[in-house]
């Protein structure tokens, strides 16, 4: 079920009241309520792997008993095992037979198992929680709590990641919500699904059939130019609205969730960039996959080889294709080249504003020229990507129209001088410094906030009915 689709317009406000009347039962009544209302809509794209999400969450939870009772590496490890093992069956059995058979020149059938939606997500999700319980940060409580928490549907599907020890004192709190964060959550909500089904779904429509063309032959250089720009915008409107949607969904069930966007394409480094993209990624990976490595405690040398880990491990989790670990070896060489500079290079006669803008200039185009990779099929199409942006050929064919290239230069520039949504309703960026033992302040939400979200909602509603809309592009991670 989309967000950004009638069934969840229609499935949104009665599992809004369903909840709010559980409320008045007592929490046990919540949590179920919470956990039915979340199963119901994950089942609605399949029902079977309902029992897949329920299984995976009794493995985990009798895992963390385990951990309690014997905090042992060990059985830790055999719940990564799980997981991970769990995630390869799904996700990347057929890139692994695809590979061997290449590698033996044999023709081995590829199963072609439909990915369970988040289990991508989840995977992270459940591999802290047994890292929180193994290192005492967290108990693991009832199974009812767990459940909840993993099934929860605003950030089931695609995030953002959150962990067991933020979502459960916010579980746990069943007062009424205050009928203002309902509020503010729902103009949340509406900004989200105009960023979705305004800018995302419609340069979806300019991106696929561009990029198609690239199957058979070079385009113009000014349109290959034009289509990075389209699909970097089309990536960041995609995945922010869901995140942002997300976080209305969860303030009108008060429950507050980690903001995942800040205006990533203003960084002026790498660095910078990855504290401002998919926030909540970067944190897991920094503390479950970086710290544990090792960190930056182990030299230099141990330090730049623990970053490009990480970000080849950022890749592979993004696909099961070689494009993708590619575009994490990417960022993992420019963020070691980033540090390296920082560390020794940084030179103290470079005006403060050029240097600004000369890393912004740079980190843009390592990140445009990583979404090559990224939205590309194979390195064949990638190649001839690049090829096209590079030179001029003869013979390249159009892919856009000139009042298409000028409508995506002007969005672009839109984005980098636009505020980001979460901070125009003054919520926490910085999860590193949010008190998620309470939930945030109200926000005042003006008239006309209120009027530009009613608006929102109804150019969404009518773009909606032209049925252009698309499945989120981080569904299929």
């Amino acid at each position: 079920m989309l967000f950004s689709s009638f069934s969840f317009l229609f499935f949104l406000p009665p599992a809004i009241a369903i909840l709010a009347i559980a409320r008045y039962l007592g929490q046990p009544a919540f949590l179920i309520a919470m956990i039915l209302v979340s199963l119901f809509f994950y089942g609605w794209f399949r029902a079977d792997y309902v029992l897949i999400l329920i299984g995976s969450a009794l493995v985990n939870y009798s895992l963390a008993a385990g951990l309690e009772r014997w905090p042992d590496s060990r059985i830790f490890a055999a719940g990564v095992i799980f997981n991970v093992g769990l995630l390869a069956v799904f996700k990347y059995l057929d890139f692994l037979i695809g590979n061997a058979a290449s590698l033996f020149r044999e023709p081995w059938p590829l199963p072609h198992i439909v990915l369970p939606l988040a289990l991508s997500f989840i995977t992270f999700e459940q591999i802290s929680f047994l890292s929180d319980v193994k290192s005492k940060r967290v108990q693991r409580s009832q199974f009812i709590k767990y459940l909840a928490f993993v099934t929860f549907f605003p950030k089931l599907i695609a995030g953002p990641i959150i962990r067991y020890r933020e979502l459960l004192p916010q579980l746990s709190d069943i007062r009424l919500v205050a009928p203002e964060r309902v509020f503010t959550g729902l103009c949340l909500f509406c900004f989200g699904l105009f960023k979705k089904t305004i800018f995302a779904d419609n340069l979806a429509l300019l991106v696929d059939p561009a990029v198609a063309k690239l199957g058979s032959g070079l385009v113009d250089r000014s349109d290959a130019v034009a289509m990075l720009l389209a699909y970097s915008l089309q990536i960041f409107f995609d995945f922010s609205a869901y995140s942002e949607m997300a976080l209305g969904i969860a303030w009108m069930l008060g429950v507050q969730l980690p903001v995942n966007f800040l205006s990533p394409y203003k960084a002026s480094s790498l660095i910078e960039f990855w504290r401002r993209w998919h926030i909540t990624l970067s944190s897991f990976l920094r503390d479950y996959v970086y710290i544990p490595l090792g960190g930056s405690r182990g030299g230099q040398s141990r330090t730049f080889a623990n970053l490009l880990i990480v970000m080849l491990v950022g890749g592979i989790w993004h696909g099961a294709a070689w494009t993708f670990v590619v575009w994490g070896g990417l960022h993992g060489v420019a963020l070691v080249l980033n540090h390296i500079w920082r560390q020794f290079g940084l030179p103290k006669q470079i005006h403060p504003a050029a240097l600004r803008i000369g890393g912004w200039l740079l980190t843009g185009i390592v990140v445009l020229l990583g979404w090559v990779l990224f939205r590309s099929p194979d390195f064949a199409v990638a190649a001839k990507w690049l090829q096209s942006i590079a030179h001029r050929h003869a013979g390249a064919v159009r892919a856009l129209s000139s009042e298409q290239r000028w409508l995506i230069e002007g969005l672009y520039v839109w984005v980098l001088v636009m505020p980001n949504i979460p901070t125009i309703f003054r919520i926490e960026a910085d999860r590193d410094h949010v008190d998620w033992t309470r939930p945030a302040g109200i926000p005042p939400v003006s008239l006309w906030m209120a009027s530009a979200a009613a608006l929102a909602l109804a150019a969404s509603i009518i773009f909606m009915t032209r049925g252009a809309h698309h499945a989120f592009i981080y569904f299929q991670f």
